[in-house]
């Protein structure tokens, strides 16, 4: 599935790629428009027609991920929602195997990721995530999505790596095709980003159903 001889670098994305997505899935699936609804005396539908359709109307796409964002919108205290559900938080199958013998081959594993901030801060106080690889780049810290070929810009300005030379791996096919545009050589999409949910047979890019099918990776020459 990948030709280590040709990879110098790794970035990888966190939610449904390193960790399992039904955490987020059941936050702002579940959990967000719940709550927003009894807050706001509204039904189910009419708190996810509100949030998920009338203001992401205005919205941007990084606003899509801002959990700050989310709490104006909201009245939520979001960290506060975050921090219940850490019980859902969990690594998919293979991942820290596959970060270790990363980091043992000489290759640079780095993060790169949409989530927020306080996002991040929550799931690495439970999951030590950023322990795991070599550097951490949100998207919010370029004020640029992944999607969004200015956080690919971003990136190269703050990250001496070569774009050919690297493998780039994520869950949504919309930031695959991104990297792919910006000239990313070697990527890969998540066959199940949620456990709880179907694999996906519909990628457009090769997608990966373990990350024990990577390994071994072969030491940088």
């Amino acid at each position: 599935m990948v030709n280590w001889s040709d990879i110098d670098t790794i970035l990888l994305d966190m939610d449904g790629t390193l960790l399992d997505l039904h955490y987020d899935d059941v936050i702002w699936n579940d959990v967000v428009p719940r709550e927003y609804a009894r807050l706001a005396g509204l039904t189910h539908e009419e708190a996810w027609r509100k949030l998920y359709v009338e203001t992401m109307e205005t919205a941007t796409r990084l606003d899509f991920y801002d959990v700050e964002f989310w709490i104006e919108a909201t009245g939520l205290d979001l960290e506060r929602v975050h921090r219940e559900q850490t019980h859902l938080l969990r690594y998919r199958d293979g991942v820290r195997d596959f970060l270790t013998a990363a980091r043992a081959s000489g290759r640079g594993a780095y993060l790169a990721t949409n989530a927020h901030p306080i996002s991040l801060d929550v799931k690495d106080s439970v999951t030590n995530i950023r322990e795991l690889v070599d550097g951490t780049f949100s998207s919010h810290a370029f004020a640029a999505p992944k999607e969004d070929p200015a956080f690919w810009r971003g990136l190269g300005d703050a990250l001496d790596f070569d774009p050919a030379r690297t493998l780039f791996i994520d869950d949504n096919e919309g930031v695959l095709t991104c990297a792919e545009q910006v000239g990313i050589g070697h990527l890969l999409s998540i066959r199940q980003p949620n456990s709880a949910k179907p694999a996906r047979d519909d990628s457009a890019f090769a997608a990966l159903a373990h990350f024990h099918d990577l390994l071994p990776i072969e030491p940088r020459e």
